[in-house]
């Protein structure tokens, strides 16, 4: 059985193939789940769940001032495909 946690101090992380993103809502783990979290992508605004082993935590989420930047693994980065669009392309085509 897993259990849902909202976020209160929501932090930044890097996602795998996804970018930079902000955790909302963590799943604990079980016995046979490893924790999960739920993130919105920065770039896109999706809401996706994401595993522990998928996520670098910026800083330190006990204490805001604290200046770590993760290094990306090599492959981590996210897929740029041309018919991708982003949160803010899709915004501004609305808009007009």
């Amino acid at each position: 059985m897993q259990t849902v946690h909202e976020i209160q101090d929501r932090f930044d992380v890097y996602v795998r193939k996804l970018g930079h993103s902000l955790v909302m809502f963590l799943f604990t783990g079980s016995t046979t789940a490893n924790p999960s979290f739920v993130v919105m992508v920065y770039e896109t605004g999706q809401l996706r769940t994401v595993d522990q082993n998928d996520i670098l935590v910026y800083g330190n989420p006990g204490n805001p001032n604290s200046p770590f930047i993760p290094d990306i693994p090599d492959g981590w980065e996210p897929d740029n495909s041309s018919d991708k669009k982003t949160l803010m392309e899709a915004l501004r085509k609305r808009e007009m």
